[in-house]
């Protein structure tokens, strides 16, 4: 293949910049030229090709209008990516790229084996999209939250653990409440803040009830009625809002949003 390799690196790298080339196309191109994926570091303004044999090329790229931001805004990422999807009026790259490095994006990988795109942070925090057309039924995502909630009831700890992506996050939105705070990788999530939580309840409590359910590729949205008993005997009932990302049948982040002052009147603050 000689330098052929590095030409065809070029080639997308030159379209995507200019908006030429256009992310599905520059995906069949790097596919036909037997490239494993690149990556995009936003900090250093490079993008780099990969071939499976370890080779890779890289390219300067412009810098983005400000640095990155520290905090990883997930839901303006996830936006700026429809747009670009969409090809919204007066999309550019350059724009898309100044957008979510403003939102603390860093880089992005785009995976060509697992047909899917992971957007990190400088916190680690991370965003994953699959490319357009290949991600899973809805109905797929779906049953997998309805697993997560069926074993949350049941107290089933370890079919949690199995259930949550080695990375999962569970982000509670409330603050100055008992649990409040952030929990990161499934054993953390599972040992540091479920069984300390679960603690709080009679067995078998609280047990949530789903009311709702609507899904949008990997975002499932749920209400649920949480009820049930404390330990000490007085009854419990609260109703819930979750946002569940779905990747590879795991769950990868639940951001859980509740009544916090009705949990401050049972618990009193931390």
């Amino acid at each position: 293949m000689a330098d052929d390799w590095k030409a065809i690196a070029r080639a997308t790298h030159a379209g995507s910049e200019s908006g030429a080339v256009t992310f599905p196309q520059s995906v069949q191109m790097l596919m036909g030229g037997g490239f494993d994926g690149y990556m995009v570091d936003l900090r250093r303004s490079t993008r780099t090709y990969y071939l499976p044999s370890g080779e890779a090329v890289e390219f300067s790229s412009p810098p983005t209008a400000k640095p990155v931001g520290a905090k990883f805004e997930a839901e303006t990422i996830r936006q700026a990516i429809k747009e670009a999807q969409e090809l919204k009026p007066g999309y550019t790259y350059q724009g898309f790229c100044d957008k979510i490095a403003a939102a603390g994006c860093a880089g992005y990988l785009v995976a060509l084996l697992g047909k899917r795109v992971m957007y990190f942070g400088r916190t680690g925090e991370t965003h994953t999209e699959s490319f357009p057309g290949t991600q899973p039924p809805a109905g797929q995502n779906e049953a997998v939250v309805r697993q997560f909630f069926q074993l949350l009831n049941a107290e089933d700890l370890e079919g949690l653990r199995a259930l949550l992506a080695e990375d999962a996050a569970w982000l509670p939105q409330a603050r100055d409440m008992p649990g409040a705070g952030e929990y990161r990788g499934r054993n953390v999530v599972v040992d540091d803040f479920l069984k300390p939580i679960r603690g709080l309840f009679a067995r078998g409590s609280p047990s949530n009830r789903i009311l709702s359910m609507v899904s949008n590729d990997a975002l499932v949205l749920v209400e649920t009625h949480g009820t049930g008993k404390l330990a000490d005997g007085r009854p419990y009932d609260n109703r819930y809002a979750w946002a569940f990302e779905i990747r590879d049948g795991k769950v990868a982040v639940i951001r859980e949003y509740l009544d916090s002052y009705y949990i401050i009147r049972l618990f009193g603050k931390p």
